[in-house]
């Protein structure tokens, strides 16, 4: 889970990899400098099978898509969820402009779609020949 510099992005982001952690899924908060142009090299990319950005609002979504950008250069093989907590755009419209592979406006919504990857399990050759479809939030 990597997080926004303002101090109420950082408390959702923890807020939610504590709710994972309850629910079995191993989860950590990072600050949001680790994702720097200057610090992706040196994120710990190791056994991360899905990852979240927090953003409590949308607002900016050029700083969403650079950040994600970012994190893609770091993680291309991981699906990117944006964790867009106060947002009222339309999803659908929100996941074409920053490139996320899915978009969750709720705790709810977050927590079912990383339970569902989870259960899903680790990706394999044979599930890579199938047509991928883009992540989607569960519904509530």
């Amino acid at each position: 889970m990597y997080r926004r510099r303002t101090a109420l992005d950082g408390t959702v982001a923890l807020i939610f990899a504590q709710l994972l952690s309850k629910h079995g899924i191993v989860a950590r908060a990072e600050d949001a400098d680790v994702l720097s142009t200057a610090s992706t090299a040196r994120l710990d990319t190791t056994g991360v099978a899905l990852a979240c950005v927090s953003f409590l609002d949308s607002r900016s979504p050029a700083h969403i898509r650079y950040t994600i950008r970012r994190l893609r250069r770091r993680l291309p093989d991981v699906p990117i969820v944006l964790g867009c907590w106060m947002s009222d755009a339309d999803t659908k419209d929100m996941l074409d402009t920053v490139k996320a592979d899915a978009v969750v406006t709720t705790l709810r919504d977050g927590l079912a779609l990383c339970l569902e990857r989870a259960a899903a399990g680790p990706r394999t050759d044979a599930a890579d020949d199938q047509a991928e479809a883009p992540l989607a939030p569960a519904a509530s």
